[in-house]
């Protein structure tokens, strides 16, 4: 593909004003730990929910989801949709909690609510899997991967000459800018995405003919099904090899045995930098709309669309590349580069800092080098940053040429860390949970995902992904199940201080309530009425946006309502101010404390 001088001059003009950004804040996160890993906690929910948004919107993604809806049709993206539960649930029952919590980064809750030896295990342990392992497999595989691939098939480049380019860009501007430039760079790179992706969207679409030629190629490749938000459930042969049984498995398993099951990693990190506990919960609802009912319609309705233009495209993963070297006019390719180096800065950037927070704090100055200034730690937190970005680089040449590996990598993860979600979203509402728990569900889910792996490459079994995921929450959770009764328990003052802090509601803290002379907050059956609703509006919106896409006005307008209906609702109900409330709970704390 050609580049114009005027799509080198807009190339050009946004990196440039990346690094401007960068420089702009480099005196403002070089103050201190908690500047450059959390804005000082001042962020407003608007910019920590769209930051939220664009660290999950990659160079990999638009790529993801066309191979996706190439392959299965529009529901075969319930594999993610389904996240929508426990992205829900985050909102009203662990927003508010993490940011009360105090917390730098998720590992450090740890020994914030476990006692003695095993807290401190599981800790160093978790930091170090999810902040080198994990994260360089997923930066690796899914965004630096993705990007590679549309530069080297929309202009022609060598894929180390991409991926060396992305990776220098993306860490210079993080090393200099910390997190406010982070976040910041989030905003401009989410406006940015979503503009040029819904321009290429209505070019492909213009391309085919029109919605209707869109449909009818849709339908002439893959059959009517294609079109439909939710599969066909007819099978033949056993239930788990089934288009039911996946469907059952992503909305009844996948999402609550999912490690962020109760938010975790990079969205923790930005509930831990708002300003206070509602703006963490506005950003997280924001998080949820801008999510799954902005951002990926674009992304469907090419997807669709590349059927019709590309019917005997072997490769899904090009189709959306292809779109862009064959369909965008001068100028407007040289947006949508700048759009997809965006996207990838945006979810490298946000990795970085948070696998580099996992490094420096929750190992190197909590089991190497317990005391000394912010200055040496941001020091080492910047060398953290460069081994994790050359790890990932290693990744993504591992799997530069693995068909559909992108989609393989999501899976690899998403198995990697299934059965430990019910652990992390009790841990908030049962005293019992305790470190050992945790450490069992954690170290389990990895060694039998790991091992499935293994024996299919081996070809000694060969199971799908219901099969794996089946396999490895029942062992996981039997597991670390048995080990919260058999394993020692959390010390009971430990147990106390976590609960004067915290203040977690329902019946599971009973015990140590009564202990303590003081009430549990009833506000956990209403917390799960607020999720509820919370999924009446995201999923009303969503769907309702994507039968509008799609010219479904009638369905539209239905499904629409009933988000406008959840949405009002859950205002009056969940998102005014708790002032009054929250102070008479703090003053009970405090005179319980004194004693």
């Amino acid at each position: 593909m050609h580049l114009s001088v005027l799509d080198w001059s807009i190339i050009a003009a946004y990196c440039g004003g990346f690094v401007a950004l960068g420089i702009y804040f480099k005196s403002k996160s070089g103050k201190s730990l908690n500047e450059f890993f959390l804005c000082g906690k001042s962020l407003p929910w608007w910019l920590a929910g769209t930051s939220m948004a664009a660290a999950a919107f990659s160079a990999d993604t638009p790529l993801y989801v066309t191979a996706l809806t190439r392959s299965g049709g529009i529901s075969a993206n319930w594999q993610w949709w389904s996240f929508a539960f426990c992205h829900a649930i985050s909102v009203f029952l662990y927003a508010r909690l993490w940011r009360r919590s105090g917390v730098m980064t998720e590992n450090e809750f740890a020994e914030l609510r476990y006692s003695g030896k095993p807290a401190a295990a599981l800790r160093g342990f978790k930091a170090f899997l999810f902040a080198v392992p994990m994260n360089c497999i997923l930066m690796g595989g899914l965004p630096t991967l993705g990007l590679a691939k549309v530069l080297e098939a929309t202009m022609g480049w060598d894929p180390w000459t991409c991926i060396g380019f992305a990776c220098a860009v993306a860490f210079a501007y993080t090393l200099v800018s910390g997190f406010w430039g982070v976040v910041y760079g989030e905003l401009i790179q989410f406006g940015l995405a979503i503009v040029g992706c819904t321009t290429l969207a209505f070019l492909a679409v213009g391309k085919a003919g029109g919605m209707a030629a869109v449909k009818a190629g849709a339908v002439a490749a893959k059959g009517s099904a294609s079109l439909n938000f939710v599969p066909e459930f007819g099978f033949t042969g056993t239930f788990l090899d089934s288009a039911l049984a996946v469907f059952l498995m992503y909305i009844g398993i996948q999402w609550w045995s999912n490690k962020n099951a109760n938010a975790g990693g990079v969205l923790v990190q930005r509930m831990a930098a708002c300003k206070d506990e509602r703006h963490a919960l506005l950003a997280t609802l924001w998080f949820n709309v801008a999510h799954y009912a902005v951002r990926a319609w674009p992304w469907i309705v090419a997807a669709i669309a590349s059927l019709a233009l590309y019917p005997g495209l072997k490769d899904g993963q090009l189709a959306y590349p292809m779109m862009i070297r064959d369909l965008l006019p001068t100028g407007l390719r040289g947006l949508m580069i700048a759009a997809f180096l965006a996207a990838y800065m945006g979810t490298v950037n946000s990795q970085l800092n948070w696998g580099a927070s996992y490094l420096t704090s929750d190992l190197y100055r909590r089991f190497i080098r317990k005391t000394s200034t912010d200055a040496h730690y941001l020091l080492m937190s910047k060398i953290f940053m460069a081994g994790l970005l050359a790890a990932s680089a290693g990744v993504t040449a591992l799997m530069l040429h693995q068909p559909d590996g992108l989609v393989k990598t999501f899976q690899l993860l998403i198995a990697a860390q299934a059965g430990t979600g019910l652990v992390y979203m009790l841990r908030w509402y049962w005293w019992r949970i305790s470190a050992w728990s945790e450490l069992v569900a954690v170290g389990t889910s990895v060694a039998v995902a790991v091992s499935l792996e293994v024996l299919k490459a081996f070809n000694v079994i060969q199971p799908n992904f219901v099969h794996t995921m089946m396999i490895t929450v029942s062992i996981t959770t039997g597991l670390w199940l048995l080990a919260t009764y058999i394993l020692p328990q959390t010390d009971a003052r430990k147990l106390e201080d976590f609960f004067l802090k915290v203040r977690p509601s329902g019946p599971g803290w009973a015990i140590v309530a009564r202990r303590l002379a003081l009430p549990v907050e009833k506000g956990l059956s209403g917390d799960l009425f607020d999720w509820a609703l919370g999924l009446g509006f995201v999923f009303g919106l969503t769907f309702g946006v994507g039968k509008l896409c799609f010219l479904e006005w009638g369905s539209a307008a239905l499904l629409l309502s009933a988000g406008a209906i959840s949405g009002g609702w859950l205002w009056s109900r969940a998102l005014q101010p708790r002032e009054a409330k929250v102070l008479e709970l703090k003053k009970a704390v405090n005179r319980a404390a004194a004693l």
